[in-house]
């Protein structure tokens, strides 16, 4: 009979291999549509996250920015007629309030989703050094191979980085008694490497409770996936940081 001639099979194969494709096609267009609809619902989840964090960032600052400007002023009028046990204690509220108010530049400062480059990141830490070691022996310099300003960092990566090396910049201008501080950045086969070095008197790396908060920076460096190596001799200390960059 007809549809057991060879040509019959020859359709019902065609038909079963064009129906195999169409019910693919189907399903590559399904799934199609549901990665642009899964990018699109990201997307927005994203751009309103940030428009979160910049509202965030403004109000924050503009509202706690206020009321520590007025705890100074009322600090600073009641010092003049204090004794002088109340002026050791208002001196004392005068510096947290200043502690404070860094503290929360820095806070602000990575909510902000418009410094979210490796770039601002290395800006900050250099008017951070600049402005430290202005007024010490010291001279402060910082370079860099690169901008970084096509390197994107994660919020939190940016914040424990400014931590990190503003602890090791502290600890260099009240421990290391030395001429020059350098700090430097690079960007080497896909990772980030920040050099802080100065010629100073050194320390032991052994030593307990040094009072260098290493273990605090070691930990900060591997919470953000990074690595922290410390080297110290007399006249040479260096506090290098790594971490790969995600393709």
């Amino acid at each position: 009979p007809p549809w057991r001639t060879w040509w019959a099979y020859a359709l019902y194969a065609a038909l079963g291999v064009g129906g195999i494709f169409g019910f693919m096609r189907l399903r590559l267009r399904a799934q199609a549509q549901e990665l642009a609809t899964r990018a699109a619902i990201a997307q927005a989840r994203q751009e309103e996250r940030e428009r979160v964090r910049k509202k965030s960032s403004a109000d924050f600052h503009d509202e706690a920015g206020h009321l520590l400007t007025k705890i100074t002023l009322f600090t600073a009028l009641a010092r003049r007629e204090a004794d002088a046990k109340q002026t050791e204690y208002f001196q004392k509220i005068e510096e947290h309030t200043k502690a404070l108010a860094g503290r929360m530049r820095d806070f602000i400062w990575a909510l902000d989703p418009e410094k979210d480059s490796l770039h601002d990141a290395l800006l900050r830490l250099k008017d951070f050094g600049g402005a430290l070691f202005e007024n010490s022996d010291a001279h402060f310099r910082a370079a860099g191979s690169e901008t970084f300003t096509h390197v994107e960092l994660a919020m939190e990566d940016r914040r424990e980085l400014v931590f990190i090396f503003k602890e090791a910049m502290h600890n260099c201008l009240k421990y290391a008694r030395c001429q020059t501080v350098t700090f430097h950045a690079a960007l080497q086969e896909n990772e980030i490497v920040l050099t802080l070095t100065d010629d100073g008197v050194g320390f032991d790396l052994n030593a307990p409770n040094d009072g260098y908060g290493l273990n605090n920076m070691r930990t900060r460096a591997h919470k953000i996936g990074g690595a922290l190596e410390i080297h110290s001799q007399p006249g040479t200390t260096v506090i290098r940081f790594r971490k790969r960059l995600q393709k």
